[in-house]
C-alpha cells in the first residue's frame, strides 16, 4: 500500500484517484529530474517510464512551474481512445519495483524556485521516501583537464544515502574545483536546481543521490539512454533482458512514441 499524506501545508500534489490519498511511501524511492543542459535528466526520465510502463497516479500543480497541457507522450496508437491529458509536472509510480517517478515538462516561473525546493522538500519528508534519486547533466565545456577524458558521469550522495546505495564503485564521486580565488566546491554547471536542492537534502539529513553527466545541448535522446543505463546500475528499476534496437543501439530500454517527433513531421514528397 502507498501512503500519500496531504496536509494544509502539503497540497502540490494532486491525486488523480482519491485511493491514493493514503498510500505507504516509506519503503519507495522516488526518481525525479533536474531540469538542466540537454534535458538530459527529462529525457532520461521518459525512457524510465517508457521502459517500466509506470502507472500515472497524480501531478504536482503550483504556482512555481509554468502551466502546460497537452497528449499523453506515452500514449501507444492500439490506446489512443483512452489517451490521458499530460501536465506540466506529472507523477507516476511503479508498484512491483516500488519507484515513484516524478516529471517536470515545464520550467520555474521567474523567482519561483526556491519556493518550489520547499514545498518539494517538505512533501518528500512527509511522504519519508527510502532514496531520492536526482538525475541531471553539467556543461561539457566547463570541464576540469582531469575531467576531459573517461567516465562522463559522476555522483553525489549525502551520508544517509552512502548506508543504502552499495554501488558506488561504479561511478565517480564529483571531484572538487577550485575558483579564482582558490576556493575548493563542488560545482554544478548548468544543472539548475540540482546543488540547492542537494543542499537542502543535506541540511535535512534526507537519502539522497544525485546523478549527472557532462554533455552539450543539441539532439541529447542518446545522452538519455546511456544514463539511464547507468541509474539502472543504482535502482535496478529493469531487469536485463533481450535486447532490441533503439536508436541504433541494442538496448534493454524502449523510448516514448512522442520522440518520433523530435524533428516534426516528414514533409509532403508530392509538393517537389
Amino acid at each position: 500500500m502507498f501512503c500519500f499524506i496531504e496536509t494544509e501545508e502539503i497540497m502540490f500534489f494532486k491525486p488523480h484517484d482519491q485511493s491514493f490519498s493514503k498510500l505507504e511511501t516509506s519503503n519507495y524511492s522516488l526518481v525525479l529530474p533536474a531540469i538542466s543542459v540537454g534535458n538530459v535528466g527529462q529525457l532520461t526520465v521518459d525512457v524510465l517510464i517508457a521502459t517500466t510502463q509506470a502507472e500515472k497516479v497524480g501531478s504536482i500543480y503550483d504556482e512555481s512551474l509554468l502551466p502546460v497541457i497537452g497528449n499523453d507522450p506515452f500514449s501507444e496508437a492500439d490506446t489512443a481512445l483512452s489517451c490521458q491529458l499530460s501536465t506540466c509536472c506529472d507523477v507516476y509510480s511503479v508498484k512491483s519495483k516500488q519507484f515513484m517517478i516524478i516529471q517536470q515538462r515545464a520550467s520555474f516561473v521567474k523567482g519561483k524556485r526556491k519556493l518550489f525546493r520547499k514545498k518539494l522538500l517538505e512533501w518528500i519528508k512527509n511522504q519519508q521516501f527510502k532514496v531520492v534519486y536526482l538525475i541531471g547533466s553539467m556543461y561539457a565545456h566547463m570541464r576540469t583537464d582531469q575531467q576531459l577524458t573517461g567516465l562522463q558521469f559522476r555522483y553525489v550522495a549525502t551520508d544517509e544515502a552512502k548506508s543504502l546505495v552499495p554501488t558506488f564503485s561504479k561511478w565517480i564521486e564529483l571531484e572538487d574545483t577550485a575558483d579564482e580565488f582558490g576556493r575548493s566546491e563542488k560545482r554544478f554547471p548548468g544543472s539548475g536546481i540540482f546543488k540547492t536542492l542537494y543542499g537542502d537534502c543535506i541540511e535535512e539529513k534526507i537519502a539522497f543521490v544525485g546523478l549527472l553527466m557532462f554533455c552539450a545541448e543539441g539532439d541529447n535522446s542518446l545522452d538519455a539512454v546511456k544514463m539511464a543505463d547507468h541509474v539502472n546500475a543504482w535502482t535496478n528499476v529493469v531487469e536485463e533482458h533481450d535486447k532490441s534496437e533503439v536508436l541504433g543501439l541494442q538496448s534493454k530500454w524502449q523510448v516514448p512514441k512522442s520522440w518520433n517527433l523530435n524533428y516534426g513531421s516528414t514533409f509532403n514528397h508530392h509538393i517537389y
